[in-house]
């Protein structure tokens, strides 16, 4: 006996089965599941919830797959309440369930995400995203879950559907965000997709490309991160001259990407981009002409800088002060383009002899605020807050 307690024997493994008990109630919850009832489904399901969440409950291989295909059946229930049950089962669910199970629940889960049901790819894409924050890190699990997952969703941003492009972008941000590190194989693959994404017809599937281009440059290797930084700021300086609809279009978008990207990466892996961004920046603040977007993301993207690496930022801090002073004056209110009209105006040209203009009341609807204020105004807000993190 003393012999063997001093050898290097790890414990036996003990593998939980449910009860005879367990095993038969949950029987009774998927039969009720499957009625035509929708209460008897929405309690049935409610009291799976429960179980799930208890974390003595256990499934063989057997239950396993009859809970997850009661559950696959009514993410199509046309109950919401039903509906809305399953999607949180899915939480529990994932560290009940054995790696083959989970690799099975992920084919079905990404071919409803690209199918042609859009109630159903709503609810798949919540499901795949409450897997992804559940699943228990470091674990057979995990790898279960990212390796496939990453090259579905890859497949995904490609389709022709850009509701289903959206949901993709959701579910590998929140992927990314978790399990960067894990996928590291797929980076070139997913940093590719995503940069192809910002020169996409709509600006909500640019955002979310933006975002999830955030998560993923905490993990990018520096050549990953040249390779992703270096093009946009050449892109960045080739467009300062201005041009058409496009390429102002395509200058937002790179301005607000190079601000995402740059506030989430490493400090001391920004210093040569600073030099090469700054500059033109600069041009694109004073040739967007009627662009106060474009203006108020290159004074974002400045605030940026400054707070992310005010030492590299140091050579180009006292212009960037003066580019400042010259938005925080800047008057929405007043049209600085407009002496001809206040030259007509003082004439007293095209007005009644009360000096009115014949158009009624001043206060008429043209002279109601609209969005456009608010953007026009966020020019001189910027300029305020680029200034901040210098002082």
């Amino acid at each position: 006996r003393s012999l063997l307690s001093s050898l290097p024997f790890s414990p036996p493994l003990v593998c939980h089965k449910p009860s005879a008990t367990a095993t038969m109630s949950v029987l009774q919850l998927l039969d009720k599941m499957g009625s035509g009832d929708k209460d008897f489904r929405y309690m049935a399901t409610n009291d799976l919830l429960g179980e799930l969440a208890k974390p003595e409950f256990r499934l063989d291989e057997r239950l396993e797959r009859k809970v997850c295909g009661a559950l696959l059946e009514l993410l199509g229930d046309n109950n919401g309440e039903v509906q809305n049950l399953v999607v949180q089962c899915f939480a529990p669910l994932v560290t009940k369930v054995s790696s083959d199970m989970l690799g099975s629940l992920l084919d079905k889960l990404t071919r409803n995400l690209v199918g042609d049901s859009e109630p159903l790819r709503d609810v798949s894409s919540i499901c795949l995203k409450n897997i992804v924050q559940h699943v228990a890190d470091d674990t057979a699990a995990a790898t279960a879950v990212c390796k496939p997952l990453v090259g579905r969703l890859l497949s995904a941003l490609g389709h022709s559907n850009d509701a289903v492009v959206l949901e993709a972008l959701d579910v590998m941000c929140d992927l990314v965000a978790r399990f960067g590190a894990a996928v590291a194989d797929d980076h070139a693959a997913m940093q590719e997709a995503l940069v192809r994404l910002l020169d996409h017809k709509r600006q909500p599937v640019r955002k979310r490309a933006t975002n999830t281009l955030g998560q993923l440059v905490r993990h990018l290797s520096d050549e990953l991160l040249g390779a992703l930084l270096g093009p946009l700021a050449d892109q960045l300086a080739s467009s300062a001259g201005g041009g058409g609809d496009a390429a102002q279009r395509r200058a937002r978008t790179v301005v607000a990407t190079l601000g995402v990207v740059l506030a989430r990466a490493d400090t001391d892996r920004l210093g040569d981009y600073i030099a090469r961004i700054f500059p033109a920046v600069e041009g694109h603040m004073r040739n967007s002409d009627e662009d106060d977007e474009l203006r108020e993301g290159c004074l974002l993207l400045l605030e940026v800088l400054a707070a992310k690496a005010p030492a590299q930022f140091a050579p180009v801090l006292n212009a960037a002060v003066a580019d400042c002073l010259t938005y925080v004056t800047y008057d929405p209110n007043y049209s600085y383009d407009s002496d001809d009209d206040m030259e007509d105006a003082d004439m007293g040209g095209g007005g009644d002899e009360d000096g009115s203009t014949g158009d009624g009341d001043e206060f008429d609807d043209g002279d109601e605020f609209d969005d456009d204020d608010d953007d026009i105004a966020s020019a001189a807000t910027g300029g305020g807050r680029g200034g901040a993190p210098w002082l």
